[in-house]
């Protein structure tokens, strides 16, 4: 959505002059406005001012007006979601969105699959670990197979140890596992296939 400048002067078949004057009678009327494109920075492109154009044009929230990545936004966004996800041990992706959109932190509403477009961010650099709800313990509050996220230890530190290397220490039911349960080594599909390697 959204139309280059070239593109229009070469339609309209106008001369420089009149081209400029029209465009900007027509950003004076608001029937048009400007907007930067993330691909093509540098050309000028203009939208009927009734619509917005699409985040894949625009870049979205994560991008100025100026067409250049929000670093600031972005940086702040992870930092609040990092703490609160350790003040709260563990938080979902829609308790933390209404969060940041209550309190007023950031200038902008966020949805919740921005949100966790940081969140995936936190997760790959090893910040944060993102587990499903077991609804026991700290998850008792959020329903079960819900993808949730937390921190390892009380400094917000992921910890990787000798359980780290096994499916026992990333599965959300390791507190039901016995040798003699229903859940057990001995029935685990994750134990097998990593015994299998």
């Amino acid at each position: 959505m959204g139309i280059w400048t070239g593109e229009m002067k070469r339609e309209t078949r106008l001369q420089d002059p009149e081209f400029t004057k029209v465009l900007d009678s027509l950003v004076k009327l608001k029937k048009i406005k400007q907007f930067v494109n993330i691909k093509y920075n540098k050309r000028k492109y203009f939208i009927a001012a009734e619509f917005e154009p699409s985040k894949e044009l625009s870049g979205g929230v994560w991008y100025t007006e100026e067409g250049k990545l929000d670093t600031d936004l972005i940086h702040g966004l992870k930092v609040l979601c990092k703490k609160l996800i350790v003040r709260e041990n563990v938080a979902t992706s829609e308790s933390l969105t209404e969060f940041i959109n209550k309190s007023g932190v950031v200038n902008v509403k966020c949805s919740k699959e921005q949100i966790t477009e940081i969140l995936r961010c936190l997760v790959l650099d090893n910040e944060i670990v993102e587990v499903k709800s077991s609804e026991i313990g700290v998850f008792e509050k959020i329903s079960g197979g819900t993808p949730s996220y937390r921190c390892s230890n009380k400094e917000g530190d992921p910890k990787v140890g000798a359980m780290a290397s096994i499916p026992c220490g990333a599965c959300p039911r390791i507190n039901e596992c016995t040798p003699d349960g229903i859940i057990s080594p001995m029935t685990c599909v994750y134990y097998t296939k990593w015994l299998d390697f």
